[in-house]
């Protein structure tokens, strides 16, 4: 029979288990999918598997209407939990969710975002109506 292992080995066992944080944010969108779909959950969830330390709340951004309820993990292109008005909760890092949003918004209405002031100007104009710089390269 093999010597038992201590408390403290058991630990570290578990941390080399429990995979890497994007490892850990699939399983807690699939948790709480399957839990009412609440981005609290998820969170939970998370701090229970030992990821408290990695995560700083939830906030919220905002994008031509759209809202993205996330995970605030400090940094804006590494992955979180994010969900959208009453959606599924889902992985994403919310720089990329902004960025899609924008791009969505821009071909549904035939702008373009200016480079410099970020402002949506259309897309026949060469120069953007808010700040007057060109709006191909916000200069």
């Amino acid at each position: 029979m093999g010597k038992k292992a201590t408390y403290r080995e058991q630990r570290l066992l578990t941390r080399k288990e429990r995979g890497t944080f994007n490892d850990a944010c699939e399983r807690a969108a699939t948790y709480a999918n399957r839990h009412g779909g609440v981005l609290e959950v998820a969170e939970h969830f998370l701090d229970r598997s030992g990821w408290s330390h990695a995560t700083f709340g939830i906030v919220s951004v905002d994008c031509v209407g759209r809202v993205l309820r996330y995970l605030d993990t400090g940094d804006t292109y590494s992955l979180t939990l994010g969900q959208e008005d009453d959606g599924d909760v889902f992985t994403t890092t919310w720089g990329d969710w902004y960025k899609q949003a924008e791009r969505e918004h821009c071909e549904a209405e035939g702008v373009i975002s200016c480079g410099c002031c970020g402002e949506f100007t259309p897309l026949e104009f060469r120069f953007c109506e808010s700040c007057g710089r060109p709006v191909s390269t916000g200069e």
